[in-house]
């Protein structure tokens, strides 16, 4: 009875660690992905494991491409964090040096910090518009209102996986391809139409 109750404990841990939400961010995709797994049994008595979708959110990132490696880079981290703390960002301010000073409610009413350095969150927005694109310092930006509905599934230690962009920029031009010379080149005959000219027919005049 007792190795029983074990083990249907430790199913129950098992279960209630996969049915966690998960956080999904694709930077080529610009979008932030709330899923949730879970084992479903099946006829055979076996099982296999669902993911469902929740939420899906388009984002804003970093303005630079790649994996974060400093304080300034104007980089999104890329691998997997968890959620260490729920901040009240509603009268958080910031300069974003682009130009339009100090805005106040820069960062929406939450900021979920992610275990990386110690800047690097998910918020919100005053600039509901910058969806889809690089316009971050490093942060994820989401709408206030998207963030507001993923609000009830923030939990701390929860997962995030940022995907690494999967494209490089071009470092250098490619080298010019080869222009043959005139000479070198074949002369290209040209076929000259046939013209066949008809004559009108000639009038016999009566005398």
């Amino acid at each position: 009875m007792k190795q029983l109750s074990i083990l249907l404990c430790a199913l129950w841990v098992a279960v209630s660690l996969s049915a966690q939400p998960r956080i999904c961010i694709d930077k080529n995709r610009m979008t932030l992905v709330l899923t949730e797994t879970h084992a479903e049994q099946q006829v055979d008595t076996s099982e296999i494991m669902l993911t469902d979708t929740l939420l899906l959110f388009p984002i804003s990132c970093g303005r630079n491409l790649g994996h974060k490696l400093r304080t300034g880079d104007m980089r999104t981290p890329e691998g997997t964090f968890r959620v260490t703390s729920i901040e009240d960002a509603s009268d958080w301010g910031h300069d974003f040096h682009d130009g339009n000073g100090f805005i106040r409610h820069a960062y929406g009413p939450w900021f979920f910090r992610l275990s990386f350095g110690h800047g690097i969150g998910i918020h919100g927005t005053h600039d509901p518009a910058s969806m889809g694109l690089r316009a971050t310092e490093g942060c994820i930006r989401l709408r206030n209102e998207d963030l507001q509905k993923l609000r009830p599934y923030i939990k701390i230690g929860m997962w995030v996986e940022i995907l690494p962009d999967t494209f490089t920029p071009l470092l250098h031009y490619p080298e010019p391809m080869p222009v043959p010379s005139s000479a070198a080149l074949a002369p290209i005959e040209v076929e000259s139409p046939v013209l066949t000219y008809h004559a009108a027919p000639r009038r016999r005049h009566r005398r």
